[in-house]
């Protein structure tokens, strides 16, 4: 058996396990826990320490780790895996999730000690970029707990979000959009990042593929008038009436969606960073003052905490910005 043995965890009785959990939790917060885990990963046999950052890595990512999927990354036999569950017993457990197709998840102890595991096995970008390419190359589209990981290695956290290189994570997204052309989610990343490095045409064109695809969600709909507000102000050479014109445009975008999506706070979101964006560029508060009123409303309604996080945000970035005075501002002066 596979111990931490650093701690006093030799008891076979059956308060053991007890034990364990108790040390664990002490020693969470001692500075050489990190040291404990790499001693005890060094004790493995190599082919023992291979199985065991993978899965570390993997579910570190967010991937949604099971047998089938670690037999076809690493290429064991399936006659391997009763042997391997036995000699890293207490590292990695597995859990039935759907006998009748064989789906059985793997997960480590300890989200901590995985993630110990993870940090040091492949802090090098280049070696999680090949990791996550041989878990896309082996991804299988048939199985519903595949395609959830699609998803979660999208996740804006986790999974794809490590690699720095937004050029990098494109090129890991079309991989996907290949293996399962069926799933919204590495298109929404896609287009994301693609207005991010300010490929504006390249991100047109993947919306418009979208809406070829599928109709057009409330995540695209949110990219649309972000690449509308992004064309209006990052755009080179521009003179400043056609920034007006174009934040103009991004505007109408914006009042569309909110009328369609009434609670959906990345729209409404979107639609305040171009009220911003309109007071930049004309001095004037009526985009944003109108978009606020509805996220504020959207507030009361959901109840979402997040969305009193974005409005006290964006609230800010909005004082921080010299505008005019409205019309109505003014008479309201005067009759004071």
């Amino acid at each position: 058996m596979i111990s931490l043995g650093t701690r006093g965890l030799k008891s076979e009785n059956a308060s053991y396990k007890d034990a364990k959990r108790t040390c664990l939790k002490n020693i969470f917060s001692s500075d050489n826990f990190d040291d404990i885990i790499l001693r005890e990963y060094a004790d493995l046999d190599p082919v023992l320490q291979e199985i065991y950052k993978v899965i570390a890595a993997m579910e570190s990512a967010g991937v949604h780790v099971h047998r089938q999927l670690v037999i076809r990354l690493l290429g064991l036999q399936a006659d391997q895996v009763a042997m391997i569950l036995s000699r890293l017993e207490d590292i990695i457990h597995e859990q039935p999730v759907d006998e009748t197709r064989g789906i059985y998840a793997w997960h480590g102890r300890h989200k901590v000690i995985m993630g110990i595991v993870a940090e040091h096995k492949y802090y090098d970008t280049n070696k999680r970029y090949d990791l996550f390419d041989r878990v896309i190359d082996s991804i299988s589209p048939t199985y519903d707990i595949e395609i959830r990981t699609i998803r979660e290695l999208c996740n804006v956290e986790s999974g794809l979000s490590t690699l720095v290189d937004l050029k990098e994570q494109n090129v890991l997204l079309r991989k996907m959009i290949s293996v399962a052309p069926g799933e919204r989610v590495p298109r929404h990343r896609l287009i994301r990042n693609l207005i991010e490095l300010g490929h504006f045409d390249a991100a047109d064109t993947e919306i418009k593929a979208f809406r070829s695809d599928f109709k057009i969600d409330a995540p695209t709909t949110r990219y649309r008038i972000n690449l509308a507000t992004a064309r209006a102000i990052r755009s080179k050479g521009l003179m400043h009436e056609d920034r007006v014109v174009l934040i103009n445009k991004a505007e109408e975008l914006a009042v569309d969606a909110a009328r369609k999506y009434k609670s959906i706070k990345g729209i409404l979101a979107a639609y305040c960073e171009v009220g911003i964006e309109t007071a930049k560029l004309t001095g004037q508060s009526r985009v944003f003052d109108a978009a606020i009123v509805l996220l504020k409303k959207a507030e009361e309604e959901v109840g979402d905490t997040d969305i009193s996080k974005m409005i006290s945000r964006l609230e800010r970035r909005m004082s921080a910005i010299q505008v005019e005075p409205t019309e109505l501002e003014i008479e309201d002066t005067i009759e004071e």
